[in-house]
């Protein structure tokens, strides 16, 4: 399916007074357009990825000069170790020579992934999968795109959205979201709780800032997929619809479910996001996030930083306008998807 092409104005960012939002979109589609220009400069040297895709803030579009890369790295099924080893150096080379930071060494992006760890069916219901492939494929559906093999990770995309929407019933094969809904419920609480007791302070890491991304960033990533999620679940094309919108921002998923049924929740929701973002984006804002608040000594007997606090408030703001309109929607998205969200 192709995707659909990003506008030079996206109708999204209109809605509501921005600057801040806009500039990091404008950003973030030079930078994307550099980073896919060097790695197809460098294509003959990189035979067995499939595809490179960035998440995160680049992902979402919102990236400036401080931010790092979250990167998925998918390799050829069967290609020898070695020669993964030496492409996939290749790769972080190439976002080391970037304008943004690279990967942290120990992270879960730092290694590239099979395809077929991806789609292995014998991966369906574990709960001890390893981070580094749960994670990468839940943000291969939230916020990532590519910037090296587009059409490896289109097809991809689609593949995971099929892995998930096959539950079987009395040997039935039927279409629902019911396991992605799970898995989407089981990210977003499994992160909070790890993240809610992680205290530990870095040169440009706390608490209060994975916090504060946490409750603003990451909670309308989560909400925009569950929301096409409920907007599809009726459609006799679901699964096409679905994969439709994979190639939107977040914030441009949020657009199309919440401006067609509500577009003044749409324009509060995104002056709400803005105000916080406009406060994050600041790297005198940032460092005191990071140079204060609770850490492993303090735990949660540390004081808040005042700006932290604002942020508190706007993510408040967001949290209730998202759970508003999503009840506004039990008509039409239907007892069963509220059913399946709720327990």
């Amino acid at each position: 399916m192709a995707r659909r092409p990003v506008s030079d104005t996206p109708a999204y960012l209109n809605a509501a007074n921005c600057p801040g939002l806009r500039t990091a979109w404008r950003y973030s589609r030079s930078a994307l357009q550099t980073l896919t220009a060097a790695f197809e400069a460098q294509a003959a040297h990189l035979p067995d990825v499939v595809t490179v895709a960035v998440g995160g803030s680049l992902g979402r579009y919102e990236a400036g000069a401080a931010s790092d890369v979250d990167c998925i790295v998918v390799v050829r099924d069967g290609a020898a170790s070695a020669h993964v080893e030496v492409q996939n150096a290749l790769v972080h080379r190439l976002f080391a020579e970037s304008t943004f930071k690279p990967p942290k060494a120990d992270g879960i992006y730092r290694q590239g992934i099979a395809r077929r760890a991806l789609l292995d069916p014998a991966a369906l219901g574990s709960l001890d999968e390893a981070p580094a492939v749960f994670g990468k494929r839940i943000q291969l559906l939230l916020d990532a795109r590519p910037v090296f093999g587009r059409a490896g990770f289109d097809a991809l995309q689609r593949d995971i959205v099929a892995w998930y929407c096959t539950d079987f019933v009395v040997a039935k094969p039927t279409r629902t979201w019911t396991y992605l809904c799970n898995d989407l419920m089981r990210y977003l609480h499994s992160y909070a709780g790890w993240q809610q007791f992680k205290f530990e302070r870095g040169t440009d890491d706390s608490w209060q800032l994975r916090q504060a991304k946490f409750r603003t960033s990451r909670l309308l990533t989560f909400a925009a997929t569950m929301y096409l999620l409920g907007e599809s679940d009726g459609l006799p094309d679901k699964v096409s619809w679905l994969q439709s919108q994979l190639a939107d921002t977040p914030l441009q998923r949020l657009y199309t479910v919440m401006a067609r049924h509500d577009a003044a929740a749409y324009a509060q929701l995104l002056a709400a996001y803005e105000a916080a973002f406009a406060l994050l984006v600041q790297p005198e804002l940032r460092a005191a996030l990071v140079a204060s608040g609770p850490d492993a000594a303090t735990r949660m007997r540390a004081e808040l930083h005042p700006v932290y606090e604002q942020i508190r408030e706007h993510s408040a703001a967001l949290s209730r306008i998202l759970t508003e309109f999503a009840l506004t929607r039990r008509a039409q998205w239907g007892a069963r998807f509220f059913e399946r969200w709720l327990f």
